[in-house]
């Protein structure tokens, strides 16, 4: 398989539609075929990603699921401290802010707070380690 390869929809004149690529065409057939022929289709142009490319999306798409999952825990943190007047900003699990949070908050508020510490952990030392790879 070539490193970038363009394939090409066609409607032909005849109405018979091909898949065209580097090297061979092949017919398109079946529901392919009928809904090409529904759409009235001239041509469209689809680019195929290679292996490399393909891995690269994934790894960038994981590393912003990460990040956005971490977001989501920092700001159910940040909301059971405001619903018990605490208002905090950044990383409140840590340093000054977290021992400012024990006193102030209840103990049970500190215990949930604390179930939300060990999942945002790994995932800031995760998003950590996949910044640095990219």
């Amino acid at each position: 398989m070539a490193q970038h390869e363009w394939f090409y929809v066609a409607r032909h004149l005849a109405g018979e539609a091909l898949l065209l690529g580097d090297e061979a065409q092949q017919p398109v057939e079946g529901h392919l075929l009928d809904g090409l022929r529904r759409r009235a289709v001239d041509l469209s142009i689809v680019r195929v990603p290679s292996e490399e490319e393909e891995r690269d999306q994934a790894f960038t798409r994981q590393r912003q699921q990460i990040v956005r999952e971490r977001q989501r825990l920092q700001a159910m943190g940040r909301s059971l401290l405001a619903s018990h007047g605490i208002h905090v900003t950044g990383k409140w699990w840590t340093g000054r802010t977290w021992r400012l949070v024990g006193e102030e908050a209840p103990a049970w508020v500190v215990e949930r707070l604390r179930t939300l510490v060990r999942l945002i952990e790994p995932m800031e030392a995760e998003e950590k380690a996949m910044t640095a790879a990219i």
